[in-house]
């Protein structure tokens, strides 16, 4: 796994201690899969272009951190549990090791493709009502005969995150 530096962005809030939770809409500005042929770009950003997931995604009030419950991203990824907690500078969640087994990559163009995923989470509140960061699918064990060519396993696949209060 490389190295991933988290750039906080300019915000807002002074520090994230008064953001109150809800449910947001998330949406996928941008992937880097350099591992998996560009598979992961076709759930993310099928149309190469940002996309809003499937589900909205609660996000706790950062008073409430840490917290632990289960959410659902979309397709092929199904529920998972995971723990928001504060991250290392003001106005900061981020969640680690978030993990997606048996995810089957591509069901029409991969059958039978299986990939497990840890996922870490990295988000900066810049406001009431929005947060932006990344999270980073480090992804690996799968089936050889049905999966596209990677260049290394296990690979991460990195996505630009944008989210908003609805």
């Amino acid at each position: 796994m490389f190295a991933l530096f988290f750039l906080a962005c300019e915000s807002t809030a002074t520090d994230g201690t008064g953001f109150e939770g809800g449910n947001f809409q998330f949406t996928t500005i941008a992937v880097s899969d350099q591992c998996y042929d560009g598979a992961f770009e076709t759930i993310f950003m099928p149309e190469g272009t940002p996309e809003d997931f499937e589900n909205a995604i609660e996000l706790p009030s950062y008073a409430d951190l840490p917290q632990t419950y289960s959410i659902d991203i979309q397709d092929p990824f199904g529920s998972m549990e995971v723990t928001v907690e504060a991250g290392a500078q003001d106005d900061t969640m981020e969640v680690l090791g978030a993990a997606q087994t048996g995810v089957e990559l591509d069901g029409e163009q991969w059958p039978g493709c299986l990939v497990d995923a840890d996922i870490d989470i990295y988000l900066t509140i810049t406001g009431e009502n929005e947060v932006e960061g990344n999270a980073v699918l480090h992804t690996g064990s799968f089936d050889e005969s049905s999966c596209p060519v990677v260049t290394n396993d296990p690979c991460d696949i990195k996505l630009d995150l944008t989210a908003s209060r609805i």
